[in-house]
């Protein structure tokens, strides 16, 4: 009796069995006809790793036949990328302990060295009693979106670190994106401005202008290097150069907009001060110009004796060398500004500088008694000699010029901390307190024609500070009316 019981349980169980594996064939065969018509390589694998089934779409994808899926069980880890094998390797352990769905993505490649993403998906069967009867899963290539993917990555991290303002808007102006650039630029972070109007941005007199651009950004024109102002967080009022760009859909239609914008700023202000400077230059040069060609016209045009020929010859190499010093003067200072001087950097001895500097005023001006201490061990100081030397020349000019009465100019230099300061001091005519305070400007001359005093050229204290801070070091002066002047420089030491 109880062999007959095991005998008819046995055959329930086979019974059961060949049931299972024949609703297994039937939805396999119901599965195969739907995954051979599929774009995506739709596979059957077994337990033991095999595939069972593998669908057309394999070849397309993977470059390999179904036929050598099924006949080669290793072949599909073989073209796994090898950064990515143990990945798959992984990801085959965790669905079977899961028993749930599983997704991976990873590449392979095919045999004509193409590289290809896949996304995988995959789900293991198991009949009622927990037994894995294989794994259903498919392949799909992701390719292009991965290629768009680090296309857009490599696209985002160049907006994010571009020094310009990139800025997405709506055609209404509200803005959408703000990259660092822009935050650089206009003072506020991406949080203060996304969904604000960008006219917040713009100074009330130069909406219009926007609303205009925007308009035409409707009909697909591109705007490039248009320049406005725009206004920071703090207040400040700026000049920018903006490149408008349309964003269109899939059909073609504009839906929004692009904006790049570059602080131009610092090319305006040197803009608006190579015409300043142009305009005063030109202003300046007319009085001697006006001078030569008036004494060289009347000489040529009268009889004019050995004597007053001598004293109109005198102004005209006066007006000239004014000329010559304003034009000089003037390309100095220009090279310094531009960045385009170039300085040739050495430890320097003052004293033999300040000595040729004294020498050489002492021949010219027989009424000023000159007069130099400097301790012969003063620590050297990193410079330019020839710039340095003009430095000093100017200085000792000017305190020649402005004490038309003559007396001393003491010319000294002392170390402080790591500095050498050197003093430059005169008993002239002295400086107005609202002089000094502009004294350093380029083309500012004080008015001295009520103590008959002629000024220069209005560049040569301009000068000095270009050079001294070029240097490193500081100028600046201390003076009052008919007390004289002291102008100091104080220079790092080498």
């Amino acid at each position: 009796m109880r062999a007959k019981l095991k005998h008819f349980l046995r055959k329930m169980r086979d019974t059961k069995r060949r049931q299972a594996e024949e609703a297994l064939r039937e939805v396999a065969v119901k599965y195969r006809i739907v995954a051979d018509n599929t774009y995506n390589w739709e596979f059957w694998l077994s337990p033991a790793q095999s595939f069972i089934y593998t669908s057309p779409s394999c070849l397309r994808i993977s470059g390999h036949g179904a036929e050598e899926f099924n006949a080669d069980p290793g072949l599909l880890l073989s073209i796994i990328h090898p950064d990515d094998r143990q990945l798959w390797t992984d990801h085959r352990h965790d669905t079977t302990q899961t028993k749930a769905l599983c997704e991976l993505e990873f590449r392979i490649v095919r045999p004509d060295g193409d590289i290809r993403w896949l996304h995988h998906v995959c789900l293991p069967v198991f009949d009622d009693n927990g037994n894995h009867l294989g794994t259903r899963g498919s392949f799909l290539d992701i390719t292009a979106r991965k290629q768009a993917e680090e296309k857009n990555l490599r696209l985002a991290v160049m907006v994010e670190s571009s020094d310009d303002a990139i800025v997405g808007k709506t055609l209404d102006g509200i803005i959408t994106s703000w990259n660092r650039g822009a935050e650089k630029i206009l003072g506020y972070s991406e949080d203060e401005v996304l969904g604000k109007p960008i006219t917040t941005l713009i100074p009330p007199e130069n909406v219009d202008e926007e609303l205009l651009i925007h308009e035409r950004l409707r009909h697909g024109e591109h705007i490039e290097h248009f320049e406005t102002v725009r206004r920071r967080k703090d207040g400040q009022v700026i000049h920018m150069s903006f490149s408008y760009s349309p964003i269109r859909d899939a059909q073609g239609r504009v839906v929004a907009v692009s904006t790049i914008g570059r602080d131009i700023t610092e090319r305006k202000e040197m803009e608006q001060m190579k015409d300043e400077m142009i305009s005063a230059v030109s202003h300046e040069m007319r009085t001697p110009l006006t001078a030569l060609l008036g004494y060289t016209e009347f000489m040529l045009d009268n009889e004019v004796p050995a004597d007053q020929q001598r004293e109109y010859l005198q102004i005209i190499l006066h007006e000239s060398e004014r000329l010559n010093e304003l034009i000089g003067n003037f390309l100095d200072l220009q090279r310094l500004k531009s960045r385009k001087e170039t300085f040739t950097w050495r430890p320097l001895p003052l004293q033999p500088l300040l000595e040729e500097t004294v020498a050489l005023f002492t021949r010219v001006s027989e009424r000023h008694q000159i007069i130099l201490d400097c301790p012969s061990d003063l620590p050297r100081i990193c410079g330019d000699y020839r710039q340095l030397r003009q430095v000093f020349n100017h200085l000792v000019s000017n305190a020649v010029k402005y004490s038309p009465k003559g007396g001393a100019v003491s010319v000294a230099a002392r170390r402080e901390k790591d500095s050498v300061v050197i003093t430059v001091r005169d008993e002239g005519i002295g400086i107005s307190p609202q002089d000094l305070e502009r004294i350093f400007e380029r083309f500012y001359r004080v008015n001295n024609t009520a103590r008959r005093v002629f000024g220069g050229t209005g560049l040569g204290l301009a000068l000095v500070r270009e050079i001294v801070t070029a240097h490193g070091g500081k100028v600046w002066v201390e003076s009052a009316l008919d007390r004289g002047s002291t102008f100091f420089v104080s220079l790092p030491v080498a």
